[in-house]
């Protein structure tokens, strides 16, 4: 198709500017095709993977729950494919610590590249109509004005306040994060909040 070969001449002109990127919205996921573009191609030599998030309020795809422990096995069953090409793996924010192995943990931290802390903190995007929102699944419930805030700090402060405040009427994505020894020391958020705001709506 026209767009595929755009796409083709696009990373073959960019190469080692271009970092791939993939969101995972369900557990049977193959992400073989991203190595293949990888080594084609001379990308830089990391994938950026994440979770898709339920929108709250309303219907998308998205990773559920009781899925997220098959998904995260579905991940690691391509570490080989990760070392054999000199790969980096760089998660994004919504993991669950708790969904993965202390051998899968030490293979993470091991490549260096890793968020150790398995947080949920805004990731502000602003559009190019002025308005802002603490990241994409919240973007409905928390989008505001830019000229709402005096500056950049100031809207950090306010959508991480928003976050706590999801946090504080449900912990995390399972009824254990309740209790999370990984969640009260801080290591990990209990998941995404726009899931754990789902699960409480």
């Amino acid at each position: 198709s026209d767009e595929l070969e755009q796409t083709k001449t696009f990373l073959d002109a960019f190469r080692s500017r271009v970092t791939l990127s993939f969101n995972i919205f369900q557990p049977g996921f193959d992400i073989k095709f991203l190595f293949e573009y990888i080594s084609r191609y001379d990308l830089n030599k990391n994938i950026r993977l994440g979770f898709a998030h339920p929108l709250p309020e309303t219907h998308n795809q998205h990773v559920s729950v009781a899925d997220m422990q098959q998904t995260v096995q579905q991940l690691m069953s391509y570490r080989s494919l990760f070392e054999k090409n000199d790969v980096h793996p760089l998660l994004d924010c919504g993991f669950p610590r708790c969904l993965f192995t202390e051998d899968d943990i030490n293979w993470l931290t091991r490549l260096n590249r890793v968020n150790a802390h398995f947080g949920c903190s805004p990731i502000i995007d602003i559009s190019t109509d002025m308005h802002v929102w603490a990241c994409f699944p919240l973007s409905k419930n928390t989008k505001k004005s830019v000229y709402d805030f005096d500056s950049l700090t100031s809207m950090y402060d306010y959508y991480e306040s928003y976050l706590e405040g999801i946090r504080q009427k449900n912990a995390g994505i399972f009824p254990a994060c309740l209790t999370c020894r990984l969640r009260e020391d801080g290591l990990c958020a209990g998941g995404c909040a726009a899931h754990a705001m789902s699960n409480s709506i």
